[in-house]
């Protein structure tokens, strides 16, 4: 066989095998969004996906960019709820709704895999290594599970991949980026912000990275030319929130974490001891457990194999004297560059917020899945130059599809994920509400996405989360006078979650229990629900 046909042959056997892994990357994922709902309440979906299909539902019949269907918000994401909007326009049932919307994430994540797959064969020119990486992000339970969360994850973590991947593009390239590179970068650049404003933290160092590297004119061109399109992206978003909140800040990154900050620091002390000794205990436990079982060591296992693992193949790549080290070092650090703005970020909710939820490391995953590529890659060209050649990189690949099936499969793929069986009882108690509430019944609660959702009622947020007035009234202790302002005829949540509340303690407007709903769990202080009706005094 000649040549030219030994690679025709090779590219289709490589079409072939990449439009197999994202056939299965898309099953995997329309399987999960498509589970019976008490297993997406149980094991996919949080409470606070709920807020968005909720706020999506009211937008599209006309009530406002509301959660209550009274009170305007901006506790969200803007760009998720944009294309949630036309889906709850559909109509049809809140569950075949929240069908269509996971379906619509599956397609993201899937996306992720093909960014994942590109990015590493545009860094390291091996197909097979980007196959190995893109097989890592197509497979892995808990990134299939947070590809279709119910919440803006899907859709970041895509929109993150894509702009890694045109960052790498442009800074692979031996001859300087044309301006038009720059501002396609600039422009997905600002659709991530819009996905998750947090992600404003990756920009910064790719446009970094092209200001050092560019000389003369070009430097600030350059610079101009990422960050232009990226502002234009952005500027809607910014002038409607400023306009409507006098805030860039949606109400939703402060509503629980300054809130907690805040009563942590009056409780233990703000010394600048304490302070730094409370940011290290919540960096610790996020990057070196949470993060670690969320996506890389199996829940219950230990970590400090891991790390060893890790650690030792990093040094390998960076320290051996190879001839593949120079180029080991340049591609690592490319991907760091991106890289270095997703451990910001998470940097910053764990040290500054002290705040973080699962779903908040899934970019870090996908950085995982980019540094897994590379080192596949050069252990590829380690091996192919050994007296073994050709049947040592069989091998490689091998170990590494048996490392995916043992880790990932089902015997093991129940050890990426958390149950959360407190959500099945808000479920239960949302129907409770929908069958024994009069129609125009009000409620309030502090976990309101699920009641809200599912109970056909108007749910009102009493943490703040997507209520600025209601996190105004909880800093200022002042809830039970919002509950009578807000007209609210039940109250229902986690016992715990309804202290603030102070029921029983206002003549005026005492509460009686009418419902506990729910089994008990472990967690949650046994997680039932408490409903609780509000009467005015007789």
């Amino acid at each position: 066989m000649s040549t030219a046909s030994m690679e025709y042959t090779s590219a289709s056997r490589l079409r072939l095998a990449l439009a197999a892994l994202l056939a299965v990357a898309l099953v995997l994922r329309l399987r999960v969004a498509w589970a019976d709902l008490y297993t997406l309440i149980l094991d996919v979906t949080s409470d606070d996906a709920y807020y968005y299909f909720q706020i999506a539902r009211n937008l599209a019949g006309g009530d406002g960019v509301t959660f209550d269907g009274e009170t305007p918000t901006n506790g969200f994401h803007p760009l998720w709820l944009v294309l949630l909007t036309p889906v709850a326009a559909l109509g049809g049932d809140p569950v075949e709704t929240l069908h269509r919307g996971l379906s619509l994430s599956a397609l993201f994540g899937t996306a992720t895999v093909y960014a994942v797959y590109a990015s590493v064969r545009t860094l390291t020119q091996n197909a097979a290594a980007g196959l190995a990486a893109a097989s890592f992000t197509a497979l892995h339970p808990a990134l299939v599970r947070e590809s279709v969360n119910g919440l803006e994850t899907g859709l970041s973590v895509c929109l993150i991949s894509w702009v890694v991947l045109l960052f790498l593009r442009a800074a692979s390239e031996r001859e300087p980026p044309r301006m038009a590179d720059y501002a396609w970068l600039g422009v997905a650049s600002g659709l991530m912000m819009l996905a998750r404003t947090d992600t404003c933290f990756v920009l910064p160092p790719l446009a970094l990275f092209f200001f050092a590297r560019e000389r003369g004119r070009r430097r600030f061109a350059s610079a101009v030319a990422i960050g232009a399109p990226a502002l234009l992206v952005l500027g809607p978003w910014i002038a409607w929130s400023l306009a409507s909140f006098g805030t860039l800040v949606q109400i939703s990154g402060v509503a629980i974490a300054d809130f907690e900050r805040q009563a942590w620091l009056a409780r233990e002390g703000g010394d600048l001891a304490a302070v730094l000794g409370r940011a290290w205990e919540v960096t610790r436990a996020s990057f070196f457990s949470r993060l670690m079982h969320l996506y890389f060591v199996p829940l219950a296992a230990p970590t400090g194999p891991f790390f060893v693992g890790a650690g030792g193949l990093l040094a390998f790549l960076l320290l051996a004297p190879l001839p593949q080290r120079a180029r080991a070092r340049r591609q690592i650090g490319l991907v760091m560059v991106p890289g270095s703005g997703i451990l910001f970020g998470l940097l910053v909710h764990s040290a500054v917020r002290w705040w973080l939820r699962e779903w908040y490391f899934a970019p870090a995953a996908l950085l995982g899945a980019l540094l897994l590529g590379v080192a596949v890659a050069h252990l590829h060209g380690v091996l192919r130059d050994t007296r073994f050649g050709g049947r040592a990189v069989v091998a490689l690949y091998a170990l590494f599809a048996a490392g995916l099936a043992v880790a990932f499969g089902p015997p093991m793929a129940g050890r990426w994920g958390l149950h959360s069986p407190h959500r099945v009882n808000q479920l239960e108690a949302a129907r409770w509400i929908d069958a024994h509430t009069e129609p125009d019944a009000r409620v309030g609660s502090f976990n309101a996405g699920i009641l809200g959702y599912f109970s056909n009622r108007r749910v009102v947020n009493l943490d703040g989360v997507v209520n600025e007035a209601a996190y105004r009234a909880k800093v200022e202790q002042r809830l039970p006078a919002y509950v009578r302002a807000m007209r609210l005829d039940y109250v229902a949540d986690l016992l715990g979650a309804l202290r603030p509340i102070r029921c029983g303690e206002h003549g005026d407007r005492p509460c009686e229990t009418v419902a506990v709903v729910g089994e008990r769990v472990r967690a949650f202080g046994g997680g039932r629900i408490h409903i609780l009706a509000t009467r005015p005094a007789d």
